[in-house]
């Protein structure tokens, strides 16, 4: 039976017999289930609150010295910004009778839910 491709892009092959990603491959025959999990960065809340800090510091300089106070706020502007922009990590999380793999992961949303949906439409279309 020729393998049927669910889902391909540079790095990454999803067929009805295995999953290969960054060079390693997955048979599918195995797999009872796959899952995507969201961890989020440690670091999202600790640059928005540096932000909102350094936002204090900024207002409470700008009495004393404008320039400084607005070089303050711009820097805290900046990390308030950059903690929203932050994304979690994605992955592609396989279970089989031999335990739970965490097979890829990404900061690519779309990435990984393709490739959790391209092996569920395997999974079933194996039978």
């Amino acid at each position: 039976m020729e393998e049927k491709v669910f889902f391909e892009s540079v790095n990454n092959k999803v067929t009805n017999a295995r999953f290969i990603t960054h060079g390693e491959t997955y048979a599918l025959a195995g797999l009872t289930s796959v899952k995507m999990t969201e961890t989020p960065s440690k670091f999202k809340g600790l640059v928005i609150l540096a932000g909102i800090f350094l936002i204090l510091v900024g207002i409470a300089n700008m009495s004393e010295n404008a320039s400084s106070g607005l070089v303050i706020l711009t820097l805290a502007a900046f990390l308030v910004w950059l903690g929203f922009k932050i994304k979690p990590t994605y992955s592609v999380v396989t279970v089989s009778a031999g335990g739970t793999i965490q097979a890829l992961s990404s900061k690519d949303f779309d990435l990984i839910n393709n490739i959790v949906n391209a092996i569920n439409d395997a999974i079933v279309h194996r039978g």
